[in-house]
């Protein structure tokens, strides 16, 4: 298999809100977001929470663009400026109990 990294984001189609992530290997990396949510114990609360209320047939997992690993942390910074200015709510900036997520 080939290993692909890049900028992903999980996309809910019902509200259009969306977590933007980086992956180094973006496969291993959507199998345990997918398995994170599947269990109820995604890091995310607010994604984990949506999740769980509107059902995993609802939400689609997109690879942005492909990137080097060594080119990440800068583009998902750019990823995530760039879906704020177009509007987009992200599970990345929502608060849940009190505390803010972590981009």
């Amino acid at each position: 298999m080939e290993s692909i990294s890049g900028i992903y984001a999980i996309c809910n189609t019902k509200t259009g809100e969306a977590y933007v992530g980086m992956a180094r290997y973006f496969m291993m990396r959507a199998k345990d977001h997918r398995s994170a949510l599947d269990r109820g114990v995604h890091h995310n609360r607010a994604l984990q929470a949506a999740w769980t209320t509107d059902g995993a047939t609802v939400f689609t997992l997109l690879l942005l663009r492909r990137y080097t690993w060594r080119e990440l942390p800068l583009a998902e910074k750019r990823w995530l400026a760039r879906a704020r200015v177009a509007g987009v709510v992200l599970y990345n900036d929502q608060v849940r109990r009190g505390r803010k997520q972590a981009a």
